[in-house]
């Protein structure tokens, strides 16, 4: 015989509070708040909570008392405890509180993706995998759908422990047309912002293996992994095309033959490379005072629209102020081998 139980008793219920507890901790105690307490989400057992903060619940101290208490609950099965991470499991909880319908199911997912990373974390995802696999093919597909991302590649612990666990058990993947169309949708903004537009297919792929080996993560993921060198966000990898496009002085030199094909550039993760802006940006509103004062006035009014006008502003950059050859003498030194390394200072 089952009855429905308020959890906001423990906190809200003022009739509940005013009764006499037990004033030390009590095993007893302890399990019903377990429970029934104001702690617990919307997965059934799971309680996020650390030592100190469980004990404060129950007006406790976090004592030797509790902690025996806590070993008592453990050692019988009924509850595991990860108190670095902050996590408690009542296992026997699903199978007094089944979801009502697979949708239920599919709410699990969002309570879940922002518990605390752990071992524990895994024994649950699996203890509800094989929950929704034995209430029927609804509900595992449900589960499916609404945990795929919880333990992709990308995460920060072994889905198993190859001594305790010999038979991992594999994270559902999504459906491959569906991340195939989620990879397209994302690489086109980088496509379009990378200036080097040789190798596109040789590109996505590039851009699909970085996104599954987890390089590049949309903003959403980025909460559910520990911080690594070298991961970018797919936002700002393509403002970081957009700046390298704009101020990089490799990349603006010789007509951008030193900017690497996109596929070369996503594989060796060359966001992280160091490189040195130019001194001005080639749509800078304030380039023309800074172009007057490094070569003459009336050569970028001749020669601004020249294909090699850029080149000569990005190597210009580098000289000082005034000291740079006229325009045309340096194209006549380019074209005849001697203004290779851009424009050099004139004798005088």
């Amino acid at each position: 015989m089952y009855r429905i139980v308020h959890c906001r008793m423990w906190r809200r219920g003022a009739s509940f509070r005013n009764l006499s507890g037990p004033r030390t901790p009590n095993a007893q105690h302890l399990w019903l708040y377990l429970l029934t307490g104001d702690a617990t989400i919307a997965i059934p057992g799971v309680i996020p909570l650390t030592r100190e903060g469980l004990a404060s619940r129950l007006d406790w101290k976090a004592s030797t008392a509790f902690d025996s208490c806590v070993e008592e609950i453990s050692a019988a099965g009924m509850a595991s405890f990860d108190w670095k991470s902050g996590l408690v499991w009542c296992p026997s909880s699903f199978k007094f509180n089944k979801p009502q319908s697979p949708n239920v199911v599919r709410s699990w997912g969002k309570a879940f993706d922002v518990l605390p990373e752990c071992r524990l974390k895994v024994q649950i995802w699996k203890a509800i995998g094989a929950f929704c696999t034995e209430l029927g093919e609804a509900f595992r597909q449900a589960f499916d759908e609404a945990f795929p991302e919880a333990f992709d590649e990308g995460f920060l612990l072994l889905l198993h422990d190859p001594v305790t666990d010999p038979s991992p058990v594999k994270a559902p993947a999504p459906k491959k047309a569906k991340a195939l169309t989620l990879d397209l949708k994302e690489f086109e903004p980088f496509w379009s912002a990378y200036p080097n537009k040789k190798g596109k297919e040789a590109a996505r792929r590039a851009w699909a293996k970085a996104r599954k080996d987890g390089r590049i993560l949309p903003l959403v993921d980025v909460g559910k992994r520990a911080f690594v060198e070298g991961w970018i966000t797919v936002d700002a990898v393509v403002e970081h095309v957009q700046q390298r496009a704009e101020t990089d002085r490799d990349w603006l030199k010789e007509d951008g033959q030193y900017i690497p094909h996109a596929s070369t550039f996503l594989n060796q993760s060359r966001w992280t490379d160091s490189w040195k802006p130019s001194k001005r940006s080639r749509h800078d509103p304030g380039a023309s005072e800074w172009e007057y004062d490094t070569y003459r006035k009336a050569d970028s009014k001749r020669h601004h629209e020249h294909p090699q006008w850029l080149v000569y502003v990005s190597a210009a950059a580098d000289l000082p102020p005034r000291s740079a050859p006229p325009f045309e003498e340096w194209l006549k030194g380019k074209e005849t081998g001697r203004g290779q390394q851009g424009p050099q200072q004139t004798e005088k």
